[in-house]
């Protein structure tokens, strides 16, 4: 079990609206999210939410894989499943809005450079 430093907002695809919710952990494969009230349905789509901790909005966590309720089935934890393998993932890095726009300059600007760059470096 792995608790994550800094919890990630997230929001779950719930019929037509989003239920809110913290991922707080990742253990053997799956991302815990914690403390939700509302029902959830197993394979709702889980992302981030944008809220308060530097993650843009809409970077795809996984899917929900299971639904637990506590023992007054008032709080539910919910473990999430991804497509991905985060245990091969050593480095990750979230390009906000300025680094996308000046990124898209670079390679406006410098199309060779640009091209020869990620080439070089796949």
């Amino acid at each position: 079990t792995s608790k994550l430093e800094n919890k990630i907002s997230v929001k779950i695809k719930n019929n037509d609206s989003y239920t809110y919710g913290l991922l707080t952990q990742y253990e053997n494969g799956n991302f815990i999210i914690e403390g939700i009230t509302e029902d959830v349905k197993i394979d709702s789509i889980v992302t981030t939410s944008g809220l308060g901790n530097g993650f843009p909005e809409g970077i795809y966590i996984g899917k929900v894989s299971e639904v637990n309720k506590d023992n007054f089935d008032l709080i539910k934890n919910l473990k999430v499943k991804s497509d991905l393998n985060y245990d091969l993932i050593s480095l990750v890095s979230v390009l906000n809005n300025f680094r996308w726009r000046i990124f898209k300059l670079f390679k406006y600007i410098f199309p060779t450079i640009f091209i020869f760059f990620i080439t070089n470096n796949l």
